[in-house]
């Protein structure tokens, strides 16, 4: 009876230690494997599954790395690659990584739920041409992302749109001597009335 709880002891340590080793090989975690998540010689796609935030380092082909950021939030799906933005639509999104009009990558995304995502990342090995007028799926820089909103700020004031700060300088003078003409105006009659 002894000799077989031995046996068994031992057999249960050697499966503990088995298990363990794999794990910390990578067998267990984010991108499969001690080769970490990208492409490889062998492997055009990676299948991931995010739940709300997903961050990975992910190397091409050609060993460039990328920071990959998801985030998956009612239903959207919006991905950080490097220094650039995506968000994804159902099926096929395509991007120019070089801006060469070739797409370089595809974040298919493959199935939504709540805060949950189904993607898969194909090397597009440039074989597609994106036109940057009706690209699927839009990509911004987030340097540009952030422009645009700076510019979007200024729209709202007057002489915003102007380049040079000497030109915005006598634009908004000039406006500020509209205004006062008009205040002169509108106070003009309450005068004549009294």
């Amino acid at each position: 009876m002894k000799r077989g709880a031995d046996i068994f002891i031992v057999a249960a340590l050697i499966f503990i230690l088995f298990s363990w080793q794999v794990f910390a090989a990578g067998g267990g975690g984010g991108g499969g494997g001690s080769s970490g998540l990208g492409f490889t010689s062998s492997r055009d796609s990676v299948f991931t599954l995010v739940n709300m935030d997903y961050s990975a380092k992910f190397s091409l082909k050609n060993n460039t790395k990328y920071e990959l950021k998801v985030n998956v939030d009612d239903g959207n799906v919006t991905v950080n690659f490097g220094s650039y933005y995506f968000e994804l639509k159902d099926g096929d999104n395509f991007a120019d990584l070089n801006e060469n009009g070739l797409a370089d990558i595809n974040f298919k995304l493959e199935s939504i739920k709540g805060s949950r995502a189904d993607i898969r990342i194909i090397d597009a090995g440039e074989q597609i041409q994106i036109k940057k007028d009706v690209e699927k799926n839009e990509k911004l820089k987030i340097e540009e992302r952030i422009k645009g909103e700076k510019e979007n700020n200024e729209e709202g004031l007057k002489c915003g749109n102007l380049s040079a700060l000497k030109e915005r300088v006598k634009c908004r003078l000039e406006q500020e001597e509209e205004q006062e003409e008009e205040l002169n105006l509108s106070a003009c009659p309450t005068i004549h009335n009294k």
